[in-house]
């Protein structure tokens, strides 16, 4: 996760200690066709462990709002293994301003960083995956505000004119054979503050302001959005990522203004200057929880409550009626974090991040999302990546919710349970699947009102013998009936 700035809004929201890591940018070579993942995955010491994966239905719809973030798109960072879980979004470090723009108006496509970026374009439109492609960092010649950081600025009311044209040349170049993006995303984390650090993310968030610059931002977005429809109207404009570290209560302690960047984007000329919000949903382990258990503390959510991305998503989706807008949303990074937690062995850590997997998803289809990426395949931050061979659990989760959820429409959050119990329901067409969970451990015997399931899967896919009554606890169950 791109979050120095978060570390401070949480530590003075909650006392939670936050630390980062920048997004790198390496050589990245066209991937071939995927392969077939084994059935065992690779440890430290070189042995294997066994891990359940039921055969995947090819013969059905493969569209799932499942998506890993990966900083290149080729075999290092996993690829074909993400391809043969179902990961069928991804999101990329994607265009740096600053490197393509040095001086104004005259564009480099030479930039390393470009090169890069291309092979993995290539890579991820062979490999059929959609890609949000970002675009960040302000050039010195256009920043508002200079600072120890070169590209970490708002960009200059006078200078808005000059991204807008730089944005028709990305979309130009990018929406067309053989890259094919759809989606652009204007910024990262703008709702984080000015930073002193060269970052690639946050750098709009004015303290001083009631919206905390969202409304600034809102005005850029205003005149970028026309340019970037003019090169490609059928290409769509994703709203930055939205850090959303609190929800604007007591949790948020000085620092209220923050989570009022989308409402000032809403008070902007550039409210309707998007076609998809966006945010980020990041939970948080700490291993004296326990398994299963999670908190978000700037917005006094834990695991009795579900998934931050619930909370978010209807934050998003009430201020935009406040406003008479409706958008799409999607959540382009989304894992379970511990902070601190790298060189530390804990299985209980990686246990609860395969739980979150499907939990997630499932939450995320809910709320009516068109895409929910995991940040991220490889490299991660506090240790949320997908890829560790040592800790293959929550990639075994990712491909089971793939093979239970591919082709499925939410239908609805099953009522008429026992208290605790929390259970989503989506159509697959062959079958009704219920991602079903206890929020807190608590062991809760459930007799569906569907009659007994056709089958009950674990969140490792293991087959498990089916019973008109079923012990449901901390691990999600996929419980499947005939329609």
């Amino acid at each position: 996760m791109n979050l120095v700035s978060l570390k401070q809004l949480l530590i003075s929201c909650a006392a939670v200690a936050l630390a980062t890591s920048a997004m790198p940018i390496a050589q990245a070579a066209p991937a071939a066709a995927p392969a077939t993942a084994p059935a065992t995955a690779p440890t430290k010491q070189g042995g294997s462990i066994s891990i359940f994966l039921p055969l995947a239905m090819r013969s059905y719809p493969t569209a799932t709002i499942l998506g890993v973030g990966m900083n290149n798109v080729n075999e290092s960072e996993g690829l074909s293994k993400l391809v043969d879980a179902g990961s069928e979004w991804t999101r990329t470090p994607g265009v740096i301003w600053s490197d393509v723009e040095k001086v104004e108006g005259t564009y480099d496509w030479t930039a390393s960083s470009i090169a890069s970026l291309d092979a993995s374009l290539i890579a991820a439109k062979q490999n059929g995956i959609k890609v949000v492609l970002l675009v960040t960092r302000t050039p010195p010649w256009a920043q508002m505000v200079k600072t120890n950081a070169p590209n970490c600025s708002p960009i200059a009311q006078a200078k808005f004119g000059a991204f807008a044209k730089f944005m028709q040349q990305v979309v130009t170049r990018y929406s067309q054979t053989p890259y094919s993006v759809e989606y652009f995303e204007v910024w990262n984390e703008p709702d984080a503050p000015i930073s002193t650090s060269d970052i690639s993310y946050g750098c709009w968030g004015d303290k001083a302001d009631t919206y905390f610059g969202g409304t600034y931002f809102g005005n850029m977005l205003a005149a970028v959005y026309p340019a970037m429809k003019q090169a490609n109207p059928n290409i769509k404009v994703v709203l930055s990522g939205l850090l959303m570290g609190c929800d604007g209560s007591s949790a948020c302690g000085n620092n209220v203004n923050t989570s009022r960047f989308f409402e000032g984007i809403m008070r902007s000329t550039g409210k309707n200057s998007f076609d998809v919000a966006n945010f980020h949903g990041y939970d948080f382990y700490n291993i004296d929880l326990g398994l299963g258990k999670y908190v978000n503390p700037g917005w006094n959510y834990t695991n009795l409550d579900g998934p931050i991305v619930v909370a978010k998503a209807r934050f998003l989706k009430a201020r935009m009626a406040q406003f008479g807008v409706s958008k799409p949303l999607m959540n382009s990074e989304t894992a379970l974090a511990m902070f601190g937690c790298n060189g530390i062995p804990f299985q209980s850590f990686e246990t609860t991040k395969a739980y979150y997997v499907p939990v997630s998803y499932a939450a995320a289809m809910s709320e009516g999302l068109i895409a929910n990426i995991w940040f991220d395949a490889y490299g991660g931050w506090e240790c949320t990546q997908l890829m560790d061979p040592a800790h293959p659990k929550a990639l075994v989760a990712l491909k089971v919710a793939h093979q239970r959820l591919v082709g499925a429409q939410f239908t609805r959050e099953v009522t008429g349970l026992p208290s605790g119990i929390r259970a989503y329901e989506v159509n697959r067409g062959d079958k009704i699947v219920w991602v079903i969970w206890s929020l807190d451990g608590t062991p809760r015997n459930v007799t569906p009102a569907l009659g007994t399931p056709a089958g009950v899967y674990g969140t490792d896919g293991r087959s498990i013998t089916p019973t008109a009554t079923i012990s449901i606890r901390m691990e999600p169950y996929y419980l499947e009936f005939n329609p």
